[in-house]
């Protein structure tokens, strides 16, 4: 699914210039609905093309890993830009806040609203240099020996 969003947005990749760097774990079964987690991952990683634009950056540059913990795969998509201010970082999930011009507000709200649907959590975590989000989402069926 992941490879299927970095083909969509393959164009804004290319415009902005960035390097995208995976380090994926093999396909997990998930349970939900295969289109709201898809515009989860579309959202998150737009976002991320649209900051490392925005700003001025020697290697702009998008890292998407993922790692199994306790039944569920976690999902971590970071960029080198600009930290997220701690008070901005309290409200970006919440509807209709925004710092872009052209901006709705609506799509962290939904996509945290999405991955909660679907038992998951969606956080986030923010550096000097360094932001990521994390996906956590229960995996289908256990792994057995």
């Amino acid at each position: 699914m992941i490879e299927e969003v970095l083909n969509f947005l393959y164009p804004s990749i290319l415009d902005g210039k960035v390097k995208v760097i995976k380090r994926l774990t093999e396909n997990i079964p998930l349970y939900g609905y295969a289109d709201e987690i898809r515009q989860v991952f579309i959202n998150i990683i737009f976002n991320a093309i649209d900051v490392l634009g925005h700003h001025q950056n020697f290697k702009p540059t998008i890292i998407i890993k993922s790692y199994i913990d306790d039944r569920h795969i976690n999902i971590e998509i970071t960029n080198n830009g600009q930290m997220i201010p701690e008070e901005l970082r309290k409200t970006i999930f919440e509807p209709f806040f925004t710092t872009k011009k052209l901006g709705t507000g609506l799509g962290l709200f939904v996509c945290k609203e999405i991955i909660e649907k679907h038992k998951g959590e969606l956080t986030c975590y923010s550096i000097p240099k360094k932001t990521t989000f994390t996906i956590k989402l229960p995996i289908a069926v256990e792994n057995k020996e």
